[in-house]
């Protein structure tokens, strides 16, 4: 379960937006950022994920991906990739 109160499996397409900009207030439930969508462009390809989650660690730009959607765009042995994203919604 994320910071936007939903349960997910590894297959969907989702990800976690950075704490800086998800910022989340006293109820990350409430986040307005849940549920919205982003366009990512990788380098083996592209990917529209929803976001769900909060990610602590990473720095502003930056998204953490589930397995299904990181296969969209890179080899999962990639680890860590340059990506552009965009709002989609």
């Amino acid at each position: 379960m994320g910071s936007c109160g939903w349960e997910n499996s590894a297959s969907d397409l989702i990800a976690a937006l950075n704490h800086i900009q998800m910022n989340n207030g006293a109820n990350p439930n409430n986040n307005p950022n849940c549920g919205r969508h982003i366009l990512i462009d990788g380098p083996d390809g592209q990917v529209k994920v929803e976001i769900v989650d909060t990610c602590p660690g990473c720095e502003s730009g930056s998204v953490d991906l589930s397995p299904a959607a990181f296969t969209h765009i890179a080899s999962l042995g990639d680890g860590r990739v340059p990506i552009k994203w965009k709002w989609v919604d």
